[in-house]
């Protein structure tokens, strides 16, 4: 359905008097200390494909019809409105990065790069803690711990090289340690771990890659980490050997392509 310009200006009263409802109630909330954790403070774009979770209904159809002029779908991606809400627990994000030799097959190292600099720029505007593990070579190396210098890590994550084997276990390993020693620093805290790799782990740690890859996630999943893969494997292809993602997939851990 088209709308007319009366339906629009409608439109616009309506949203102009929600709004100043709800900022009136939002200050009545502070007044007496009473804002609660998990409540909308304000909406933002979705910034990729991965990132569209939790959409705000409202605020996405709302821009879509005062964009469009008109109700139904299609809804462009640029209008879509996801929430940010009051967190009072601390997030910490734990950035795995797969920068093994196999990554730089069809570039999917700088694919890898930009999705985790796209976590850390939504880390910022959440205010969540972020930690950089990168497995590269002969063992894992923790680049960056808990910490809310986001632009030291974008800039760690922009200069990286990579090559050399998967140590994919040993970043997982890495992460375990820092997850627990975190965890009774900040008993009442929420952990992502978020991996971004093609799969190909070919270091052990204890007897075989795979099933090392396998086992510590969910040794993680265990001590209430929030486990994410991103896929950078281009497309359906021939498995030369196990891949760990599949075995994952298995297990339900989610996995993103990108």
């Amino acid at each position: 359905m088209v709308l007319n310009d009366e339906n629009i200006q409608t439109l616009k009263n309506l949203n102009y008097r929600y709004c100043v409802q709800s900022s009136s109630r939002k200050i009545r909330m502070r007044s007496v200390g009473s804002s609660l954790p998990g409540a909308k403070l304000y909406t933002i774009p979705a910034s990729a494909k991965y990132d569209i979770k939790n959409i705000d209904l409202f605020e996405t159809v709302k821009q879509h019809v005062l964009s469009t002029r008109r109700l139904g779908p299609p809804i462009d991606i640029n209008f879509i409105r996801i929430p940010v809400k009051n967190v009072r627990s601390r997030v910490l994000n734990v950035l795995i990065l797969d920068a093994s030799g196999s990554m730089n097959f069809l570039r999917r190292i700088s694919t890898a790069k930009g999705v985790l600099q796209e976590i850390v720029k939504r880390s910022y505007i959440e205010r969540c803690y972020v930690s950089l593990i990168v497995a590269r070579g002969a063992h894992a190396e923790i680049l960056a711990g808990p910490t809310r210098c986001y632009e030291a890590v974008f800039n760690i994550l922009s200069e990286l090289p990579s090559g050399g084997a998967t140590p994919l276990a040993h970043a997982l390993y890495l992460a375990e340690v820092l997850v627990k020693r975190w965890k009774m620093r900040v008993p009442r805290s929420y952990v992502r771990v978020l991996i971004v790799t093609d799969g190909k782990a070919n270091v052990s740690l204890y007897q075989d890659p795979v099933d090392d890859v396998v086992e510590l996630v969910q040794r993680l999943v265990r001590i209430g980490a929030d486990v994410v893969v991103y896929d950078t494997r281009t497309g359906p292809g021939i498995e030369l050997s196990r891949n760990c993602i599949d075995e994952l997939r298995g297990l339900g851990i989610r996995i993103v392509r990108v």
